[in-house]
């Protein structure tokens, strides 16, 4: 909560000018997009190398790594359900990202602005003011730009448990939305941030697909034979594989805990997109 205060209170300053006189200079806004854009299908060679990377993360959740993963993301029918599902999302990745840059919206710059994008905890240093409560400091301002505002806060949260982020992502994203106005930004609607977290974990859950092959370039098929518990220091020690596994773990229980693409199907709907 205290990293997601920092977060609203940055992007609150930016809005204000209260940063360095040459951010803009520095940092430029993108171009407002007012409306979700009539987009085209993804090409077929784009869709044959999605398939595969996506057979590949399959395989490895449910064969490789089968015995660390929780049998409810295991399931061969879930799995296979997933594969056509996730296939569909990517088809509108654009236009997901048109709206988490407040697309629709009466002012979509609202939901675009510089803050810290990459703050997981180990960028983040922290102490307790004299009222005892938490400060944080940010670290790590290699990708710094103007973006969308909930691209921040999933570069912030995603990094908790999947206990954590069930029981307190809307907090997580309530803190935010408070320190943004409380510090000059905008009041935001929760609900459609809310719907922007929902379909930025989409996306993630889409993205990982591609980190199959750095976790076995650490960990080898033949290792994973033998490794049966998350305690094994061919798992636990080895950040390439620990990170990433775990990232395919979490993404797969969220996204069946939160009905991911329901979330999606309604979306849609709502947003007038044609199927694809």
């Amino acid at each position: 909560m205290a990293c997601c205060r920092a977060l609203g209170k940055m992007a609150g300053y930016h809005k204000q000018k209260r940063l360095h006189k040459s951010i803009d200079e520095m940092f430029p806004m993108p171009d407002p997009i007012p409306a979700i854009p009539p987009l085209p299908s993804l090409d077929a060679l784009t869709k044959k190398q999605n398939a595969a990377k996506i057979d590949q993360f399959v395989r490895f959740v449910g064969e490789t790594a089968k015995a660390v993963m929780p049998d409810e993301i295991t399931d061969p029918a879930f799995l296979q359900q997933w594969k056509v599902e996730i296939q569909d999302v990517a088809e509108y990745s654009n236009e997901i990202m048109c709206y988490c840059c407040g697309a629709g919206a009466s002012n979509p710059h609202d939901y675009v602005g510089l803050t810290h994008n990459n703050l997981q905890i180990d960028n983040a240093f922290f102490w307790r003011n004299e009222q005892n409560e938490v400060e944080v400091g940010l670290l790590d301002w290699g990708v710094l730009a103007c973006g969308p505002l909930i691209g921040a806060m999933q570069g912030c949260i995603s990094g908790a448990s999947t206990e954590v982020l069930l029981e307190y992502r809307d907090t997580f994203l309530k803190t935010f939305i408070d320190s943004f106005a409380e510090n000059g930004g905008p009041q935001l609607d929760m609900e459609r941030f809310k719907t922007m977290c929902c379909l930025q974990m989409l996306l993630w859950s889409f993205n990982i697909t591609s980190n199959v092959t750095q976790v076995l370039k650490f960990t080898k098929a033949a290792e994973w034979q033998e490794i049966k518990d998350w305690m094994d220091p061919r798992l636990l020690d080895r950040f390439q594989t620990r990170a990433h596994t775990t990232q395919f773990k979490e993404a797969l229980q969220l996204y069946r805990k939160w009905d991911l693409y329901g979330v999606f199907h309604k979306w849609k709907r709502d947003n007038g997109l044609p199927k694809k």
